[in-house]
């Protein structure tokens, strides 16, 4: 049995779920979309350009893993268009996000667009731990209601 007040490895300022949530939607209720706000295009880019720069790896190498995750060729040249300001007309394709974001190893780019859509984004361990305990809890209801059961059916004796 788990131990209750059990130190867990969480940052203190990092958010809880529901923060997070609850945040998302009072901005949403405060603010309906005016035009414009919804113009992502120099917030991504520098997203983008953060994003290589954290990345331990050079540009060519980015440019060649994101060739091989999508069967495109894509070249350093493209990464800087794309990233660069004075490039108005050269804007990040949609559909090289989730290839830009495995060869850089950020989910940045993707978990903005999708909060600027009103979508909330969890990593894949946040998703299993929020089903297991959903199924803990489950499986402690059953319990409780089972223990109701028996104990009625000894009164009945």
């Amino acid at each position: 049995m788990a131990k209750l007040g059990k130190k867990t490895d969480t940052d203190q300022n990092q958010l809880s779920l529901f923060d997070l949530v609850k945040q998302q939607h009072e901005e949403r209720v405060q603010q309906e979309p005016k035009t414009g706000t919804l113009n992502v295009t120099l917030q991504l880019q520098e997203i983008i350009d953060k994003c290589i720069g954290q990345c331990p790896v050079s540009r060519d190498i980015i440019a060649g893993r994101m060739t091989e995750l999508t069967g495109h060729q894509i070249t350093r040249c493209m990464l800087d268009s794309w990233t660069s300001s004075a490039k108005q007309k050269h804007r990040f394709p949609a559909e090289f996000l989730p290839a830009f974001c495995a060869a850089v190893g950020s989910d940045h780019p993707i978990t903005f667009i999708a909060r600027k859509s009103g979508i909330f984004t969890m990593p894949d361990r946040d998703v299993l731990r929020a089903e297991l305990v959903r199924k803990i809890e489950k499986r402690d209801e059953a319990s409780r209601e089972i223990k109701k059961i028996k104990m009625y059916m000894q009164e009945m004796e």
